[in-house]
């Protein structure tokens, strides 16, 4: 599986002001870290994969509010066939692929990780409920099972 692009100088043409500034201190935090300290398992929850978006943008400041709070979200998702239903997961990482923001999650029910397309949640809310980092819940678990071949 590729890795994410580090696409913080991009983030300023596309993104909220906030962001596009978290993202330069980032790189200059970056430059200044050991080479083992950098990397995507130490990045801040969010990667950019340039350019347009196709939607979801109220979505965003929540999902990333969440994701620095580590709250559980409970969100109403359309999948690609047009079924609804309830997903309740722990949000792990933010993505911008080229044209369309996704949300890399840990779904309670099912026990595993999930992508979901952040243009189709169709309402979300942040609980109460917060979660500790478990073994074989998180983003980079997600990226070792993703790399491990079938």
């Amino acid at each position: 599986m590729a890795r994410p692009l580090r696409g913080e100088r991009g983030v300023g043409d596309f993104f909220q002001a906030d962001l596009a500034e978290a993202a330069r201190l980032k790189e200059k935090i970056d430059a200044v870290r050991p080479n083992g300290r950098r990397g995507i398992e130490h990045a801040v929850g969010i990667a950019v994969h340039p350019p347009t978006p196709q939607g979801g943008h109220d979505h965003i400041p929540t999902l990333r509010d969440a994701i620095e709070a580590r709250r559980i979200v409970d969100m109403r998702y359309r999948t690609l066939d047009e079924t609804r239903g309830r997903r309740i997961v722990r949000r792990l990482r933010l993505e911008f692929w080229w044209r369309a923001w996704t949300l890399t999650a840990w779904r309670e029910l099912r026990s595993d990780f999930r992508v979901f397309r952040v243009e189709r949640i169709e309402n979300l809310e942040v609980t109460d409920r917060g979660f500790r980092d478990e073994r074989g819940k998180s983003y980079k678990d997600y990226l070792d099972a993703a790399e491990t071949p079938c």
